[in-house]
């Protein structure tokens, strides 16, 4: 019978960053025991942030932070909007 936990345990040998989940919160955990009633996960990746300008020409811009694209608002002509975009990479 396959282990109920063993996609995680071969991610976890190929070097993935494994949690548990306690009482309270998901929590790192370098050598996993491998509970079979345990709720394991990997470690979700951290959201990569950035923003983008519109313009009334109908040109872009992108920026790795708020403030940067706050000070280029005109850059291109009016700005039509800045938007926040968060990108999260989950593996298949």
């Amino acid at each position: 019978m396959r282990h109920k936990h063993a996609d995680l345990i071969i991610a976890w040998a190929e070097g993935a960053e494994i949690e548990f989940k306690s009482v309270i919160c998901w929590a790192p955990v370098k050598d996993p025991i491998w509970y079979m009633q345990g709720e394991y996960r990997i470690k979700p990746r951290k959201p990569r942030r950035f923003w983008v300008n519109l313009y009334d020409d109908g040109s872009g811009a992108v920026h790795s932070e708020k403030k940067i694209a706050d000070q280029l608002r005109c850059a291109h002509g009016e700005t039509i909007e800045v938007i926040e975009v968060v990108e999260v990479i989950e593996d298949d």
